[in-house]
């Protein structure tokens, strides 16, 4: 056994690691931990046997597995991610059991207790350097999970992990992920104590996918970053089409403002536009109405009851493809 675990010599960390160079490529470690199949082989220290796996591989998406003892009991474990890089990075938490639904209180002597895993698979000469941090939202939860076992059970499971991803099995995995060339810009809104009610309006009207989110009362009390009401929005990601929209209460003071601002949404037809526009429009002002104009037959301005303006622009397939 070479796995590499790192003792917590601080008493006050709340974070177990493990690190291991694999003989094999980060896509490979990546695969193993994120199709069921692959996951169902390694996962548990044996002889204790993952029975069933689910992954649903995106930021909300829901992690499942069943794990049967020697003894015959099975145990259903939940989570959810939180961060999907393919191939190099994922980060997920059992303090929710599905998007957004927290997990129920821990029963005493079980190791139910909430924990965040942020995994990383670096690239490390002709093989991969694999990177476990485990972290708990209290010393007292590390504590309990390091006498439950966890160096012992996390290095025979990397063991069997490497057994599995060094080996001659093929693997179909997804190309190497490269470095971006390019810089990305995500609208960051701050609903001001009403992002609750903005992330439920804009999956009744946008059809809104919710990516992430995490209320101020899921951060650990040392972060110091709770505000007078825990159950504020600290952080939200909708995905909209193929643009991600991130929102926050931050403060919490119930006076947003969008002054100078304007989200502009590219639609594929007028009936379209006027749906959205329809929908954006209730409890709203309009500004433009939505009408033809010379470059678009159908686009319109309206600010919505959380006083975002959108500017609705209908954008043919065909006029898209010809303008590129």
């Amino acid at each position: 056994m070479n796995s590499e675990t790192k003792p917590s010599m601080n008493t006050t960390s709340r974070d177990l690691t493990l690190t291991r160079h694999l003989k094999t490529t980060p896509e490979r470690v990546f695969a193993a931990w994120t199709q069921p199949e692959l996951l169902r082989q390694w996962f548990t220290p044996k002889p204790v046997v993952t029975t069933e796996a689910e992954v649903d591989l995106r930021p909300g998406g829901t992690q499942r597995t069943v794990m049967r003892m020697p003894d015959g009991t099975e145990h259903d474990h939940r989570g959810v991610y939180l961060e999907v890089v393919p191939g190099r990075r994922l980060v997920f938490t059992t303090a929710y059991v599905a998007a957004w639904e927290p997990a129920p209180e821990p029963q005493p002597g079980t190791c139910g207790f909430p924990m965040t895993g942020i995994l990383t698979f670096e690239p490390e000469g002709t093989g991969t350097r694999y990177n476990v941090l485990i972290r708990h939202q209290t010393v007292a939860d590390r504590e309990a999970h390091e006498k439950m076992g966890f160096h012992a059970g996390w290095n025979q499971a990397t063991d069997q992990l490497a057994e599995l991803v060094e080996s001659d099995l093929p693997i179909p995995t997804p190309p190497p992920v490269s470095c971006p060339t390019g810089r990305l810009v995500s609208p960051y809104l701050n609903f001001d104590g009403r992002c609750s009610e903005a992330v439920a309006f804009y999956r009744e009207a946008l059809g809104a996918e919710l990516d992430a989110l995490m209320r101020f009362k899921d951060a650990p009390p040392s972060e110091g970053c709770a505000p007078g009401n825990p159950e504020l929005i600290m952080h939200a990601a909708l995905r909209i089409g193929g643009t991600q929209i991130m929102a926050s209460d931050c403060h919490g003071t119930g006076k947003p403002s969008f002054a100078g601002i304007s989200l502009a949404l590219a639609v594929p037809d007028a009936a379209d536009a006027e749906r959205t526009f329809r929908a954006l429009s209730a409890g709203g002002t309009v500004c433009m109405p939505l009408g033809s104009t010379f470059w678009s037959p159908a686009f319109g301005v309206v600010t919505d009851r959380f006083g975002v303006t959108w500017m609705i622009n209908t954008i043919p397939a065909t006029q898209g493809s010809q303008s590129h």
